[in-house]
């Protein structure tokens, strides 16, 4: 708003009308540069920029992974007792036994493979 008011009263008192007077070239060019010494200054002048730094971000390398191991898929016979349920059979409910019996299911397995006890075994057989 400064700026804005210093330049609009430079501008007033430069295009301001003035009586015509001749032979005073120096003082008319003093005039010149003193104005435009004015003008150029409120033009140039900028506020410093307001510049703050971001937070810090540090990005870890991954921690190595080590394998020692493996997933196994293992296929295991799992009992299951016997127990009542009811079915609707021609718009009536029915109960009934189904009696006790083996189901497969699929564990997931981890195997080791490191072995702590390579001194305990004989291996120059």
């Amino acid at each position: 708003m400064k700026t804005l008011t210093t330049l609009l009263v430079a501008s007033t008192l430069a295009l301001a009308p003035k009586p015509a007077i001749a032979g005073n070239d120096g003082l008319a060019a003093l005039g010149g540069f003193v104005g435009g010494v004015i003008v150029g200054s409120t033009l140039n002048h900028h506020p410093a920029p307001v510049c703050q730094p971001g937070p810090r971000v540090i990005i870890a390398p991954p921690a190595p992974v080590h394998c020692n191991g493996y997933w196994k898929d293992v296929t295991v016979r799992t009992w299951v007792p016997g127990y009542w349920t009811m079915r609707i059979h021609h718009g009536r409910q029915i109960r009934f036994y189904v009696d006790g019996h083996y189901e497969l299911r699929t564990d997931r397995i981890w195997v080791d493979t490191r072995h702590h006890d390579r001194h305990a075994y004989n291996h120059r057989r």
